[in-house]
């Protein structure tokens, strides 16, 4: 046999090798797609089929909201005390009634036909989740509103801002705060 016999039969060999070594490649990427694919579907219409949020979302929606969404200038702010007053959480019982109400209950409980359809549905007001805010967490909530949810902004220049889109001043804010607070279960 000559050599260049033997390099051809070389380079036979070893073209026939590299075919044969991709087929495990191919049935290995083929069997992962799939199986993303299912569980992507699965996961999916697990969680789309959930009226409420699951506990896992919820406690990570609730530390993104106080960590992450919450201006931590706001977590140490005290609602004052021109707000404590009966007449201020009259005047916030007014505000929500018109206001909040159609999402959140005329209870606060969150009881609401349009609250019910929202995904996540709208927060239960007297719950210990809710009230275990700051006043200064619940402010900046309602006036800048909650990302991802129905909650919009409610608050106009409340912290100078001049571009807020909310109709409530920073009295009005702090109504609305210290009526959320008479809420308690």
């Amino acid at each position: 046999m000559d050599s260049s016999t033997s390099a051809s039969s070389v380079n036979t060999n070893v073209s026939t090798q590299r075919r044969g070594s991709c087929l495990p490649w191919v049935i290995l990427i083929l069997v992962l797609l799939a199986g993303g694919g299912a569980t992507a579907y699965l996961g999916g219409t697990f969680a789309l089929r959930q009226k409420a949020p699951t506990d896992i979302e919820a406690s990570l929606a609730d530390a993104a909201n106080r960590t992450i969404a919450v201006d931590p200038a706001y977590t140490d702010w005290q609602m004052p005390a021109s707000a404590k007053t009966a007449e201020s959480v009259a005047a916030g019982k007014q505000i929500f009634i018109t206001e909040c109400s159609q999402c959140h209950g005329n209870k606060g409980d969150g009881n609401a036909l349009m609250g019910n359809l929202m995904y996540p549905p709208a927060a239960d007001l007297t719950s210990d989740r809710t009230q275990s805010k700051t006043d200064g967490q619940l402010f900046w909530m309602i006036a800048h509103g909650i990302n991802y949810t129905g909650m919009p902004g409610w608050g106009k220049d409340v912290t100078g801002v001049r571009n807020q889109q909310g109709i409530h001043d920073q009295k009005e804010i702090w109504e609305l705060v210290s009526y959320i607070r008479s809420l308690k279960k």
